[in-house]
């Protein structure tokens, strides 16, 4: 095999490679954070606002497994009767897992949320709520076992 055959199969090779990989990157899944991105970015001030109001409290938000569920426990030092907002389970590796509840504490100021629902892996909680006129945001992560 003489030097002129073996370039004609090297580049051959080569532009084979380069199709494969440019086919295999179009049917390549690409998830954004949300479907609405560019907005939420244009409120990121209220958000910085919520976490600087959320470092604030002595105690923060807790979430842990407890039988079967995700257990949040909002801060006592909040009046728990006027505690509204929303909890989103943000799965970062693929968003059709996501959950969304809104905020239903008992007593206690608790709230469970069974992992029925939820595929075993990570799991970032985002909490966005609202008690006594002040606006909150935490973000915690678990493990669904």
């Amino acid at each position: 095999m003489n030097w002129g055959t073996r370039i004609v199969i090297l580049y051959v090779a080569f532009v084979a490679m380069i199709s494969f990989m440019v086919i295999r990157t179009m049917y390549e899944d690409v998830d954004l954070v949300s479907n609405d991105y560019y907005q939420k970015e244009l409120k990121f001030q209220q958000q910085i606002d919520r976490t600087q109001e959320s470092q604030k409290l002595v105690e923060q938000p807790q979430a842990k497994i407890e039988n079967g569920a995700v257990k949040i426990k909002f801060p006592e030092v909040i009046g728990k009767e006027h505690l509204t907002g929303n909890i989103n389970f943000y799965r970062p590796n693929d968003s059709s897992k996501d959950l969304a509840f809104t905020v239903q504490t008992d007593s206690t100021g608790s709230q469970s949320i069974p992992t029925t629902k939820m595929q075993k892996g990570i799991y970032n909680l985002q909490l966005t709520w609202e008690a006594s006129g002040k606006n909150y945001y935490n973000e915690l992560s678990i493990y669904v076992p």
